[in-house]
Parts: C-alpha cells; structure tokens; sequence
C-alpha cells in the first residue's frame, strides 16, 4: 500500500465493545387497577467503533503546520519518486504538505474497527396507567432523555455522511464530543382501549339473539398518539479548505440564535445568515450537531376498530379496519442544511407516509 491509502486494524485498537446500563424506578399504585411509575435510566457505551470512512485520518497534518505562510501546496523534489509506482508518490515532484505528513509514505492513513467511540444516556421516564371494568384501559407515557456521543452516531461507515457531522481531527478526538445527531429530548405515547358495551357479556345486549349480536356486538377501539421532538440537524459546508491534508472542517457560527421558533417555515426552517463558510486553514468552530436546530416533530395517531364474531364455538371471525397516520399529518424531512447550497434552509420532502386504511378478514379456530 506504499503510495497509497492504508486501511486497516491493529491489536490495541481492536477492543472488545461493551455497554453499561443501570436503572432505578418507583413504581406506585394509588387507587384500584391505576399505576404511576418514575425512572432514572442510564447507559453507556464504551469502545464502540468509530469506523473507517467517518473516523480521523491519522495522516493529517499536525495543527502547527497549518498555517497560511507554510506553501504547503507547492511542488518541491520528491524523496519518494522511483520507489513508488503509483499514485502521486510516483511524480518527480510532490506537494510540500504530503512530506509534512506523519506517514508521508502513505496518502491516508484510517483505522479500521477502532474502539476508540463513547457514548452515554441519560433519561427521566414516566408511565401512567388505568385498567377499567369491561376490557378498557388507558397508558400514557413520557421520556425526558439525552444522548452524547464522541462518534458519528451509528453512521460511521457510510460514505453519505454529511461532512459536518464528521471528526474534524485525529488530534483532538475529544472536541466533536457533543449532542448525537439521534438524540429525541422529549417522546410522548398516548394508547387506549375501548370494548364497547354491547353484545354477549356486556352491559346492554347481553340477551341479544345471534344475529343482532354478530352484527353490533364485539367491538372494540384501540389508538396509539406519538408525539416527539426532532432530532438535531448537521450544519455543513461543501468545500473544505482548512488544508489539514486529511481532516475535516466545519462551518462557523455567529454564536447568535439559529432557530426561528414559531416564525420557521418549509422555505426557512432556520436562519442561514448565522451561518458561514469556515475561514481557510482553520476547522470551523460548529459541533457536530446543532444544539438547538431541530428536524420536524412527530405527531402521529394510529387507529384501529376490531370486530369479533363467534361462528362456532371453535371458530370465530374477526374483522380489522386499521388506520395509520390517521390525522394524515406531515412529519417533514430534515431542511438542506449545508450552507453552500441554493436551497439552504428549505425542506423538500417528508419522513413519514401519508394516512394508509387496510381492511382485513381473520379468521381464528
């Protein structure tokens, strides 16, 4: 791999992945068939691999060498020309910053399965649930919860990573530290159900004949609401000029108040002019994700309305009208976040589909 780019793995990187979880919970029951539950939730995650596409190029240039003044882009006499045959160690001349490189043999150096990712967890949950006679019950339940992580969140061997939300450099690993770009602070979930009071056994039309029962009798309601924040988005730029050899960089900041609140908009979901283009030979000061940007929150109820009708003692037919998305509510797509882009700013799809009814025929024996 002499002139080219090396990949690949080494004993004391190839650490073992774990994860810690711990918990504790209150559970309590205030009055007949109604529970209240409160929960702290913790977990880490240790050794986890940061990959090799989004991981630190450990062949970049060191921080003092990025400098303006350095002509790291001119040609000078290559050391390397008649022993390597390929790639651009096989010119008679180089560019300065490729000998300037810790391995300057090698065009990039990145470690494969490197245990070098953390993560953590930390959550207040909360349930609420009431039983009723007649086969009726309600539960809610709420998560108040963040998640950090030094990685690139699950996406770190895929090549469509957003610049942005990559390590910025192999020498401080530790300052893309920050919110995970899957981090939902707020998660909701309402769900029901409702056995309506007729038919055989319930409270009116208990001494219903076959056919009325069979036709009113049996059914049952059920509904799931979810309601949940977005998850932060990755400002990014198109063009790197930070001249590290090998490492990324991201936008700058103004420092100033990104997120428009009530005021956004599918054509501005966020303020671009806080946003610009890192300044050359420098990473950019923007994290990984923004803190306080958010793609569009979920409201979504499902529905579904069951029917039981008893055949036989042995078989019996259920029918089943489902609807998902009920309310046929949008959950928008992220917006264009890279600031380079005509369409900064602008969301342009959705993230869930369109209210869908299925009907169906069960039969059971």
């Amino acid at each position: 791999q002499v002139g080219q780019a090396l990949s690949t793995g080494w004993p004391q990187a190839l650490k073992t992945a774990y994860n810690q979880q711990w918990n504790f919970t209150i559970q309590r029951e205030f009055a007949k068939s109604t529970v209240v539950e409160v929960a702290y939730a913790g977990n880490k995650g240790t050794h986890l691999d940061i990959g090799e596409l989004a991981g630190p190029n450990m062949n970049q240039l060191r921080p003092e060498l990025v400098k303006a003044e350095s002509n790291l882009n001119d040609l000078v006499r290559n050391p390397f020309y008649g022993y390597v045959t390929t790639g651009a160690l096989a010119q008679p001349t180089v560019q300065r910053a490729q000998l300037l490189k810790p391995y300057p043999h090698f065009n990039s150096v990145r470690p494969k399965s490197t245990a070098w990712g953390n993560s953590n967890y930390h959550a207040l949950q909360t349930r609420f649930e009431r039983r009723f006679s007649g086969g009726t019950s309600f539960a809610a339940a709420y998560t108040f919860s963040k998640i950090i992580s030094d990685g690139t969140d699950g996406r770190w061997n895929d090549a469509t990573v957003p610049s942005g939300g990559l390590i910025r450099s192999w020498y401080c690993r530790s300052c893309d530290r920050a919110l995970s770009s899957y981090d939902v602070k707020h998660r909701l979930v309402f769900n029901f159900t409702y056995e309506l009071p007729f038919g055989k056994g319930k409270k009116w039309g208990a001494g219903w004949n076959r056919a009325a029962d069979s036709v009113i009798g049996g059914w049952q309601m059920n509904g799931i609401l979810t309601l949940a924040s977005g998850q932060p988005i990755i400002i990014t730029q198109a063009s790197n000029t930070s001249f590290t050899f090998g490492g990324n960089q991201h936008p700058d900041s103004t420092g100033m108040e990104a997120n428009l609140g009530d005021a956004k908009t599918l054509a501005r979901w966020f303020d671009v002019s806080q946003f610009k283009v890192a300044q050359s030979y420098d990473l950019g000061n923007m994290g990984r994700v923004h803190p306080s940007i958010r793609q569009d929150s979920t409201r979504v109820m499902d529905f579904s309305l069951f029917k039981m009708a008893r055949i036989t003692e042995r078989w019996k037919l259920q029918f089943r009208a489902e609807a998902f998305n009920l309310g046929n509510t949008p959950v928008f797509s992220k917006p264009d976040a890279n600031i380079q882009s005509v369409t900064v700013g602008q969301v342009n799809g959705m993230n869930n589909s369109p209210r869908q009814v299925q009907l169906a025929l069960k039969l059971l024996f």
